[in-house]
């Protein structure tokens, strides 16, 4: 909680005409960060406060959204939306004030944020009808690299004994996860800059972008091993959830990961959830955030965020 009330302070002292734009949004006066009450107006109002503002919203409309059904129907329970663009599209047509509850358990392959642009009220948390409570999973990680693996000739050079690997890819990769459990999953390989680099390090990869070719430092064979990787070309995104230009939004219980994730590039706006433009207030709650180019959670521009 410290570090949060340092960070915010940093944003509202950084920014002081969109400071002066959200005390008449929420008619309140924010106390300089270096006040002696910044701490106590941080702990004691600002985050019950919005807290309240983002969570008590008269929200009537709900639409379900589940991966594993055929087809994308109204949004009802019965017939859910499917992908994240049928989110979009139904968030772009409404008024706001809308509750959109991903299924527990499933997940979604991004390769456009879900979009709330300029609608205030939007809620965006889970539901479940199996008893299934895993965060519901957005990920960039959507192209599959299963299948036979050619092993290097060269990789007597490795430091451990361990072989070196590689394919042929269509499309270079930007980060490489590996699907055998969740744990292997948050267990990232590192990227090296030179096949004898990837040689010489433990669970890394390389890209070959002349020959096309992934190459891995992994400890055995990995032709039953399930691998999946984001595409550089897809690092510039902004986010997997982007909140543009809105007032009271709530996001809560969601998994995010991959979107601008690469380790070949630099970005400089590739965040997990991002929030810009005119801002208002945001609220985001027992979310987890993994491979972001450069941040999980991030903003920019007015308004207030409570991560």
């Amino acid at each position: 909680m410290k570090r949060l009330g340092w960070i915010l302070a940093a944003v509202l002292w950084c920014v002081p005409a969109w400071a002066a734009d959200f005390e008449t949004l929420v008619g309140e006066t924010i106390p300089s960060p270096y006040a002696a009450n910044f701490k106590s107006y941080f702990k004691d109002q600002l985050i019950p406060a919005r807290l309240a503002e983002c969570v008590i919203v008269d929200r009537p409309t709900t639409y379900y959204v589940d991966s594993s059904v055929g087809s994308s129907g109204a949004g009802t329970l019965a017939a859910p939306l499917k992908q994240i663009t049928d989110v979009n599209t139904v968030i772009a047509a409404s008024s706001g004030y809308i509750n959109i509850l991903f299924r527990t358990g499933k997940t979604w392959d991004v390769t456009t944020p879900l979009l709330i642009d300029g609608k205030n009220g939007i809620k965006i948390s889970t539901y479940t009808t199996d008893n299934v409570y895993t965060p519901p999973l957005l990920t960039c990680f959507s192209t599959a690299a299963t299948g036979s693996w050619t092993s290097n000739s060269d990789s007597g050079s490795t430091n451990d004994g361990v072989a070196t690997y590689y394919r042929t890819l269509a499309s270079e990769p930007g980060w490489l996860v590996e699907n055998t459990s969740d744990w292997t999953r948050m267990t990232p390989f590192r990227y090296r800059d030179s096949l004898a680099d990837c040689q010489a390090t433990s669970r890394s990869f390389f890209w070959d972008s002349g020959a096309s070719r992934l190459y891995i430092h992994y400890s055995a064979d990995p032709a039953s091993v399930a691998f999946a990787y984001s595409l550089e070309s897809n690092a510039d995104e902004y986010a997997t959830i982007e909140v543009k230009d809105a007032d009271l939004t709530l996001v809560e219980g969601i998994r995010v990961e991959g979107n601008g994730a690469t380790a070949l590039t630099n970005q400089s706006f590739a965040y997990g959830i991002f929030c810009l433009g005119t801002m208002g207030r945001l609220v985001v709650r027992d979310c987890q955030a993994y491979y972001g180019g450069n941040h999980v959670f991030g903003s920019i521009g007015g308004g207030q965020v409570l991560w």
